[in-house]
């Protein structure tokens, strides 16, 4: 299978789901397409763009890569409360051999929590909510592509989640925030050499960043 034409395909299809939005295609006659109301009140983040990173943990398994996980985020301000949230990442670890034959002669492969690597994109909305306490609430989802990889094993292959997440992050000054998050990946992997496709399933931890462009 060519994997390198999927990932490119799917990274491209990720970055132009990103930036499609603009401040051009977000109005009709001055005012905005999406209007809701604020349910994060005065204390949400009032900007447009912003950028940001994390590192933190990853759990994986099987054919899941699961170590240290960091990248990069870009939001844009859809509507007061929501944004459009894109991110691209790595995951690595070390990894042992974790794939073998059966007796019938198909192969299976049991790696470990951590191990193997990936390379991720994924794209979605993020919603924040009531500031409390001077810490700012927010859920998140969306869909992801990864291309995953487990050198001892010569096996590689691409995934196609849905994933689910929430954080909290507070102020350091106007145009900074930190926080923490956590991000749940399901869905279904692609892999040849007699793997085929096999279920998709993380759960990561991280420390975030946050900066705010305007």
């Amino acid at each position: 299978m060519h994997w390198r034409r999927l990932i490119v395909l799917g990274l491209a299809a990720l970055a132009w789901g990103a930036l499609a939005p603009s401040p051009a295609a977000a109005q009709v006659s001055g005012q905005p397409i999406l209007e809701v109301d604020d349910a994060s009140g005065d204390d949400a983040p009032a900007g447009t763009y912003e950028i940001g990173g994390y590192l933190g943990l990853r759990g994986g398994g099987r054919v899941t890569p699961g170590g240290v996980s960091l990248g990069g985020t870009f939001l844009y301000r859809v509507a007061s409360g929501i944004w459009s949230d894109s991110s691209v990442g790595v995951t690595l670890a070390g990894t042992e051999p974790g794939c073998f034959l059966e007796r019938d002669g198909e192969r299976f492969c049991d790696h470990g929590v951590f191990g193997g690597s990936g390379l991720s994109a994924r794209s979605g909305i993020r919603l924040f909510f009531a500031e409390n306490r001077g810490v700012t609430p927010y859920a998140r989802t969306g869909i992801g592509f990864e291309y995953i990889a487990f050198g001892d094993d010569g096996l590689d292959g691409v995934a196609i989640p849905i994933y689910l997440g929430a954080g909290v992050r507070a102020p350091v000054d106007d145009r900074v925030s930190v926080g923490g998050a956590a991000l749940v990946q399901a869905g279904v992997a692609f892999f040849d050499q007699q793997i085929g496709t096999e279920p998709y399933v993380s759960l990561s931890i991280m420390a975030t960043v946050e900066f705010d462009l305007d």
